[in-house]
């Protein structure tokens, strides 16, 4: 199994609703992920000094095989979410094989 995780950073934080809704849609949708999970940010990272960045959203979505997880990015629902969903300031991802 492959895992494809991405946190997202909103320029207009009032559009989060939205957005976990267009993710959420996204893992109900698309034939090529067998697990989607969605997670909204409550923590506060430290306002000065060394320490994590913590983004607004977090997507974490599983595939059976590689294939799947490198089809993802030209399915009709990644598509969307990139063209409809609202300005982003930063996505971090990261993609693994679980074993």
């Amino acid at each position: 199994m492959f895992r494809h995780v991405s946190v997202f950073t909103l320029e207009n934080k009032e559009e989060l609703d939205h957005f976990v809704s267009m993710l959420k849609a996204v893992g109900r949708e698309c034939p090529t992920i067998c697990h989607s999970e969605v997670g909204v940010n409550f923590g506060v990272g430290p306002k000065e000094g060394p320490g994590p960045e913590f983004g607004d959203v977090i997507q974490i979505i599983d595939f059976n095989t590689k294939e799947e997880l490198e089809r993802y990015p030209s399915t009709s629902q990644h598509r969307h979410l990139v063209e409809a969903g609202p300005k982003l300031v930063k996505v971090s991802a990261i993609d693994y094989e679980i074993r």
